[in-house]
């Protein structure tokens, strides 16, 4: 989370864009991007990762590409963003899907592991208490973060940040290799992707919840597209200094650590329903304010707002 406080989707990277002279569709193709790295490739690879004895293993050997990409923004952005900015905008979002892409792969894996260390009654607190604290962390790299957007010029100050992220992703990777993997009761059988994409229909058909999970999961994408407007548009309407771009950082990480004190509590002892719902009403609520928001410092709240529904 520290190193993603100096990437972020939702500040950092559209204020980024915005100095390469990005057009609005370009702007947008960000959090649409990486959403679509997040959710699409993990329906590929669910099959292959339910047959694996061992998870972790997996997800260290590729995960290696998520932490990359930051090292090579950061030079994109210290020696090609003044000279081609189009360029770097192509290799921006090309990053930002294969980074998100090789997330949406492990994912699953990662999950299982997940499930397997953490009973069911206690999940609720551990991606609370793990989010808190990755979030607080993050809240003190947003501090300097913005003193970097403040003191140096751009593009330089965003290669700095690009370059912190990196160095962050590589303690991260260190700290992953010394995980422990549960061991697994048993792996499944390998399946033929054609088979297992085949089993998806059938299941949507008998599975009503699913059905209205995934309808209101798929809502729920949408309303966050516009976030990655909100940092491009007061900078822009309040004429901001790019080191606001780092102040939201801060208040977004603020509103994921209240997020993550209330709504894991709320999820072990209300269940997990109540705080998708209150994560959808934070998004409504933060896009409601940004529309009516008639100043910089009520335009903030927007972000502590989405940062509720972040967490």
């Amino acid at each position: 989370m520290v190193g993603l406080s100096f990437a972020s989707q939702a500040t950092i990277l559209p204020a980024f864009a915005a100095h390469l002279g990005a057009p609005n569709v370009v702007i947008g193709a960000i959090p649409a991007v990486m959403t679509l790295g997040w959710f699409l490739p993990s329906l590929f690879a669910a099959g292959h990762t339910e047959a694996l004895s061992r998870k972790l293993p997996f997800v260290l050997r590729y995960t290696v590409w998520e932490r990359v990409p930051f090292l090579v923004l950061a030079l994109a952005a210290f020696v090609v963003a003044e000279r081609a900015p189009a360029l770097v905008l192509g290799v921006l979002l090309t990053l930002l899907l294969v980074i998100t892409g090789v997330g949406g792969v492990l994912m699953p894996a990662w999950m299982d592991v997940v499930g397997r260390a953490i009973p069911v009654t206690l999940r609720g607190r551990f991606f609370a208490a793990s989010n808190l604290a990755a979030a607080a962390a993050g809240f003190a790299g947003s501090f300097l973060s913005a003193h970097v957007l403040a003191t140096m010029p751009a593009p330089a100050s965003f290669g700095v940040c690009f370059l912190c992220a990196s160095a962050c992703m590589a303690l991260s990777y260190a700290a992953l290799a010394l995980v422990r993997e549960p061991a697994a009761t048993a792996s499944s059988p390998p399946v033929a992707l054609g088979t297992y994409l085949g089993r998806i229909p059938p299941l949507l058909r008998r599975d009503a919840n699913l059905r209205r999970f995934l309808v209101a999961r798929a809502f729920a994408v949408v309303s966050v597209m516009g976030g990655g407007f909100y940092t491009v548009y007061a900078l822009s309407t309040w004429e901001a200094p790019p080191a606001q771009a780092g102040v939201f950082t801060t208040l977004l990480l603020a509103g994921q650590i209240a997020g993550n004190v209330t709504l894991g509590w709320l999820a072990d002892r209300m269940g997990h329903r109540l705080v998708i719902v209150a994560g959808v009403a934070a998004m409504i609520g933060a896009n409601a304010l940004a529309l009516g928001a008639s100043s910089l410092g009520a335009f903030g709240v927007v972000f502590v707002l989405a940062g509720v529904q972040g967490a």
